[in-house]
């Protein structure tokens, strides 16, 4: 399954690009799922943050080998993970998702270093409305980007538009029932406290997660 790259900036600063890759596969007779990235269709640099977006319509979610958990709403529906690496130059092959990932979305960023938890608010609890709703965050400095994060529960809601003043990185949905969809979204020059609007998506009742990150720039 190859990768669709659909924005590319210059190296070094800012977002630098993103990859979103969905698909299923079958092993023995129950439906599987996974995500794979080669790390040599990824433009990055070492001290780039690379940060990686799983979402499942209901199952686990483990930590990506060579990544660090942000957040892990693991066994709910849906189940989100979103993780992140420091780019160090040792990366080679493939992120390898195990099978239970419905979909995903892996950006890279540059000029900025990865979050604490201080720097992350989630909502986990927007059920059945359909319009995954990042949660308000403060203290954040203006020269940070801010990642708006969604996921949802059903397979035929993927993101038509981000939140307003945010510019959307990708919008995937799983390619078999019963699915999950991923969004995810930036923001430079942010206010003090961003609060980002509900992502627009064609679905009116499912259950969904979602977040809003800080990326703070490298000193």
């Amino acid at each position: 399954m190859s990768l669709m790259p659909f924005t590319h900036y210059p190296a070094g600063r800012g977002f630098i690009q993103g990859f979103v890759e969905g698909h299923a596969m079958t092993l023995g007779s129950a439906p599987m799922w996974g995500v794979t990235y080669p790390w040599s269709d990824l433009d990055v640099l070492v001290g780039d943050i690379v940060i990686l977006l799983y979402v499942n319509g209901n199952g686990t979610i483990t930590t990506q080998s060579g990544f660090t958990s942000l957040f892990n709403d693991d066994g709910n529906a849906p189940s989100l993970a979103l993780m992140y690496r420091v780019v160090d130059g040792t990366e080679s092959g493939n992120i390898s998702s195990q099978f239970e990932i419905m979909t995903g979305i892996v950006a890279v960023f540059g000029g900025h270093d990865s979050p604490t938890g201080g720097q992350i608010a989630s909502t986990t609890d927007g059920r059945r409305n359909g319009d995954p709703d990042p949660p308000s965050l403060s203290g954040i400095a203006s020269d940070s980007i801010v990642l708006a994060v969604g996921g949802l529960d059903d397979d035929n809601s993927t993101a038509v538009s981000a939140p307003s003043g945010y510019t959307m990185i990708a919008a995937n949905q799983s390619a078999a029932s019963p699915g999950a969809s991923a969004q995810l979204a930036y923001k430079t020059s942010p206010s003090s406290t961003e609060d980002p609007a509900a992502f627009n998506v064609l679905s009116g009742d499912d259950d969904w997660v979602a977040l809003t990150v800080e990326l703070p720039k490298s000193v």
